[in-house]
């Protein structure tokens, strides 16, 4: 859709559900369509062998087309680079030798 930014009028919903999530589980990206699916990590109960295990559960699937995706990676590529400007976040280079 090809509408100017300035005929939008934003429309809060003070009821819309906020999830939270602590991880990002899934994701992929199919050059159309971008799916990422988020998670959260709930300790089990201990068990005998003092194992600490977990369950992870999906709590959203978002779908974005290529465009809002693209948009949203720039919006939070300059929101890293304002909290590195700022301090608040320092970049950790990865040893020499590996791989990420």
């Amino acid at each position: 859709m090809n509408i100017d930014e300035k005929q939008i009028r934003d429309i809060d919903l003070p009821d819309l559900p906020e999830i939270f999530a602590d991880s990002l589980n899934n994701f992929s990206f199919d050059g159309q369509v971008a799916r990422l699916e988020f998670s959260v990590l709930r300790p089990d109960s201990p068990n005998q062998e003092r194992l600490m295990t977990a369950r992870r559960y999906p709590t959203c699937r978002l779908i974005l087309p290529a465009k809002t995706f693209f948009e949203m990676a720039d919006k939070l590529q300059r929101l890293m680079q304002s909290l590195q400007e700022q301090g608040a976040l320092k970049r950790v280079e990865p040893e020499k030798g590996t791989s990420h």
